[in-house]
């Protein structure tokens, strides 16, 4: 009996101790999870299941330049693009944006890569205006197998209503909506900005809408974040 009972002791002891390091084990994985899972910016994120930091990230812009046109942000000519289809994007970058040396629209390369794979990873778009009238300064994001040629559209066309001087985020846009990125891959996004034709005076009063634009570009995933920006 006495033999039965110190066996019975052992295998409880050795249960609980089994019990413990278990419980330790989960504990000790969630406290890793949620590690490598915090996020800040301009900082690396550690943890044990990614090591991950803003240098992973590469973000550019540039401005497209059409061929005899002049960049001259006050030159641009209203344009109609009221269609935010693949046809009026093409009908407005063929016959809209050179003009006699002046551009009814302004397009913007954004390329992203990310030197690793990430299953979601979020590219913002935020877009301002100084001008005395903003609703008639519009934009919209495309995709294309050049910046000329449109294949697919990202995001409707929208006013940018933002002024410049302001520092709220009342119109961003995740332009590659949290969809996953390839190691190495670039991805190509293409900013058409344009006035819209109201046909009447656009460059007098309270209905001027001559003036400069901005936009801002951030690029999460991980926990990093890196930014890019542009102006004319």
């Amino acid at each position: 009996m006495e033999e039965n009972s110190k066996r019975n002791g052992t295998g409880i002891f050795y249960a609980i101790v089994g019990i413990a390091t278990l419980i330790v084990a989960i504990v000790g994985a969630t406290f890793a999870y949620f590690s490598a899972s915090k996020t800040a910016t301009g900082t690396p994120i550690s943890g044990s299941t990614h090591d991950i930091s803003p240098d992973n990230f590469t973000l550019t812009t540039a401005k497209y330049t059409f061929s005899g046109a002049s960049a001259a942000t006050t030159n641009l000519v209203p344009a109609e693009i009221t269609s935010g289809t693949v046809a009026g994007v093409n009908k407005a970058l063929t016959a809209k944006c050179v003009n006699n040396g002046y551009t009814g629209c302004h397009v913007w390369t954004i390329t992203a890569k990310s030197t690793v794979a990430v299953n979601a990873a979020n590219i913002y778009l935020d877009m301002a205006v100084n001008a005395s009238d903003k609703t008639s300064w519009k934009y919209l994001v495309y995709k294309g197998s050049a910046a000329t040629t449109a294949t697919s559209i990202s995001t409707a066309a929208a006013q940018i209503t933002k002024a410049a001087t302001t520092t709220a985020v009342t119109d961003d846009v995740d332009i590659h909506a949290g969809a996953a990125m390839d190691a190495g891959t670039t991805y190509t996004y293409y900013v058409l900005v344009w006035l819209e034709n109201t046909d009447s005076a656009q460059n007098t009063g309270t209905t001027n809408s001559l003036g400069t634009y901005s936009g801002t570009v951030t690029l999460q995933a991980l926990g990093g974040q890196v930014k890019a920006s542009f102006t004319a």
